[in-house]
């Protein structure tokens, strides 16, 4: 088994770039207007007339109703002891049909509300008419959320999933997501993490917070462990250099081949004065760890960045 620190300190002043419808209705009642001749027959019983008495010819009666006209025609038998009988008939001349009503088309003004789109529908014109009709226009699409940083709430291991959410900034909804179960080399860089944030406690120090980006290059660098174990690149660079390109004005490495548990390596560099500083150094803030098989040896690397 063997381990290797290297420290390389190099300052850099930067400026860092933050980043009716028409109704016509014509009413005719006609439902109420007889079209026939009302009859009205009337039996009456006279004596006969005295022979000094003048019979006229016609005589006339009122129907009741005010509107008809009866027509009577009297008839006298000549005979003094018979019976006078009269026969009347009404005819009826028709009702006066009542006028007619025309109602105008009704005309569409509409009056106009703009809704606002929102994280998950569109905007539009909303148009609506006093009579209930309405009609939209101007659509825009939904603004879809606008999500601030994301936030780890449960951390995988390697039995379970973990979960992060983000807060809209727009209406507080909260995106979540499921973070995938850990492998063993993902297990196993979490766990090398904390147990260094273990070790700087007990001096006091704050802890270091693991960056991807870190992450990503010490997983570069322990793959190619297996060719060159050293503090240099396959093609003779200093590793180093690559971190500070990132932006960091300090950085450091810690390497080891042969240990085949985070506890294991972690007992190794602290047991080395050299590792041990770099995992001690109040310089720095940042870690990244990476760790690669090789058929059943595990190479290991601590990035360190101020």
């Amino acid at each position: 088994m063997k381990i290797k620190s290297l420290i390389f300190t190099f300052i850099i002043s930067s400026a860092v770039l933050l980043t009716g419808c028409s109704s016509a209705t014509e009413t005719i009642s006609d439902d109420h207007l007889s079209n026939g001749t009302a009859s009205q027959e009337t039996v009456s019983t006279t004596e006969p007339p005295s022979p000094t008495e003048e019979v006229p010819a016609d005589s006339t009666a009122v129907s009741t109703d005010s509107t008809t006209e009866a027509l009577v025609s009297s008839e006298t038998d000549p005979s003094p002891t018979s019976t006078t009988t009269q026969n009347s008939k009404s005819e009826t001349t028709g009702q006066t049909a009542p006028p007619q009503t025309t109602t105008a088309p009704h005309v569409h003004r509409y009056t106009s509300k703009i809704v606002a789109p929102t994280c998950t529908s569109g905007g539009y014109t909303l148009y609506t008419c006093s009579c209930g009709a309405q009609y939209t226009d101007n659509h825009t699409d939904a603004l879809g959320h606008d999500l601030g940083p994301w936030v780890t709430v449960k951390e995988p291991t390697l039995s379970s999933e973990g979960q992060r959410q983000a807060v809209c900034r727009r209406n507080d909804h909260i995106e979540v997501q499921s973070l995938p179960r850990l492998d063993k080399i993902d297990a196993f860089v979490q766990e090398v993490v904390e147990l260094v944030n273990q070790e700087r406690s007990k001096e006091g120090l704050p802890s270091l917070t693991g960056v991807t980006a870190l992450h990503s290059y010490a997983a570069t660098r322990s793959s190619e462990l297996v060719s060159v174990f050293n503090h240099v690149r396959p093609d003779g660079s200093n590793p180093l250099h690559d971190v500070l390109q990132l932006g960091y004005r300090t950085a450091g490495e810690n390497i080891a081949y042969g240990y085949a548990t985070p506890q294991a390596v972690m007992e190794g560099w602290m047991n080395s004065p050299g590792h041990r500083a770099n995992i001690l150094s109040p310089n720095f803030s940042y870690i990244g760890v990476g760790c690669y098989q090789k058929g059943n040896t595990l190479y290991w690397t601590q990035i360190f960045a101020g």
